[in-house]
């Protein structure tokens, strides 16, 4: 998933994305809450609980994950001041300010045209923990990096 703020998405000060609702689109509810949405030849686009790449700008490497933790539909201009810091921006004018430097261009998109949109809240997935071991010389006795030693699957 392309994020023009990706530095705010990979340390949590950015929690939410509003996407816009494509043609044919659909969403699975289950207990009035969506869980999946569907594009318009039936595949799955998204998936609470899944996680998906966090990519700076198009033909980027990922630079971290999300994991997906809810999908919710509504006008984009129904946006409230927490939303907007869940955007990670400061207040719903610097929202509209956010979205029409990135959809400004296209017709039907444009914040003036209220389009409806999918709102995806959102956590960063931590990075894996690194396990650096270092093998003193002499025996090859497994050790971390203060030099004590432990057995191997013995955590």
């Amino acid at each position: 998933m392309i994020f023009k703020q990706y530095l705010k998405v990979l340390s949590g000060e950015k929690t939410e994305t509003r996407r816009c609702v494509q043609l044919h689109e659909s969403a699975l509810d289950r207990d009035n809450r969506v869980f999946k949405v569907l594009t318009a030849n039936g595949r799955q686009k998204w998936l609470v609980g899944n996680e998906l790449p966090v990519i700076p700008k198009r033909a980027a490497s990922q630079v971290g994950r999300i994991i997906l933790h809810s999908i919710r539909c509504e006008s984009l201009q129904a946006i409230t001041e927490a939303g907007a810091i869940a955007e990670g921006v400061a207040s719903i004018a610097e929202y509209k300010e956010l979205w029409e430097s990135i959809n400004g261009k296209y017709p039907g998109l444009r914040w003036d045209d209220n389009p409806m949109v999918w709102v995806l809240s959102f956590s960063p997935k931590p990075p894996p923990a690194q396990l650096n071991f270092n093998f003193p010389v002499g025996d090859g006795t497994p050790c971390n990096a203060d030099g004590l030693t432990f057995e191997i699957g013995g955590w």
